[in-house]
């Protein structure tokens, strides 16, 4: 598939039922290759937008909505680290010592969740060097930083051979702006495999609308290609959604599945229009 062909199909996915023929037909191959390309498009025009716009204030009201959108984890991520950073102090790392402009434990608290529970415990004077009674992660001292896990307390990092530098609000939202380069090979692969396999399951629904549709010669791998193709319009819908920050539909997630299903419909009705032929061999 050329590249130029791939850009061309989507658009022509919300309509064209000659893409359909074609993917059914003559994509065989390309089909799992065209899946790839769509899903790189779909978290492109998400991050790049995440990017362009950065701005805390919105991330935070995006990420506040009831959404079930196929792909949260950026905002759900990004929100919560926005949370902690507004309460972070000027922490001054010098000479493998940390230190805050505090005599007494600085707490960050879980304020997304409204519960107010302390998440991570700032403490530069020495008097604290456990997580022990406390329903704290992380526990920041003059010396190592310290995380809880299902054995107690574990050293995560030490600040002994670490650089001089000021870790404060502004930086943490700097670092903030690569999140989506941590987040988005997870982003990919999971979502990958969300619209395979839904594929793969409306190849089999692909049958039934055969049958109602009298549409012959087609196999199951050619339903599938449909069927990846049918998840364009609202992946795409999708991707601009999340990139303006508006919610289209009130339940996206089973919008965007009734709108895959009607697609595959549509493709599937579109091979009607002239004999299928497979391929010789």
């Amino acid at each position: 598939m050329k590249f130029f062909s791939f850009l061309a199909a989507i658009p022509r996915s919300f309509f064209s039922r000659a893409l359909y023929r074609e993917a059914g037909r003559s994509w065989r191959g390309y089909g799992a290759l065209y899946l790839f390309g769509i899903i790189f498009v779909h978290l492109l025009v998400t991050y790049g937008a995440f990017e362009i716009g950065f701005d805390v204030d919105e991330i935070k009201r995006h990420q506040q909505k009831e959404s079930k959108s196929l792909s949260t984890s950026l905002d759900n991520v990004s929100g919560y680290i926005a949370d902690i950073a507004e309460q972070f102090p000027d922490l001054t790392i010098k000479d493998g010592k940390a230190h805050i402009e505090s005599d007494s434990v600085y707490v960050l608290k879980d304020v997304q969740s409204g519960s107010q529970d302390p998440i991570i415990l700032i403490d530069t004077t020495g008097n604290t060097q456990s997580l022990k009674g406390s329903g704290a992660v992380m526990l920041i001292t003059d010396e190592r930083v310290i995380v809880r896990d299902q054995n107690g307390d574990k050293e995560y990092y030490t600040f002994a051979k670490a650089p001089d530098m000021v870790i404060n609000n502004d930086k943490i939202l700097h670092w903030l702006r690569y999140l989506p380069i941590a987040v988005l090979p997870g982003d990919f692969l999971g979502l990958y495999l969300y619209i395979f396999t839904l594929s793969l399951i409306f190849g089999l629904l692909g049958g039934l609308f055969c049958q109602i549709n009298k549409v012959e010669g087609m196999c199951y791998r050619d339903l599938v290609r449909i069927s990846m193709v049918a998840a364009t319009p609202g992946l795409m819908l999708e991707a601009l959604s999340n990139a303006i920050g508006i919610e289209f539909f009130h339940h996206p997630e089973l919008i965007y599945f009734l709108m895959h299903a009607a697609y595959v419909y549509h493709g599937v009705e579109s091979n009607k229009t002239a004999p299928f032929s497979k391929p010789t061999t």
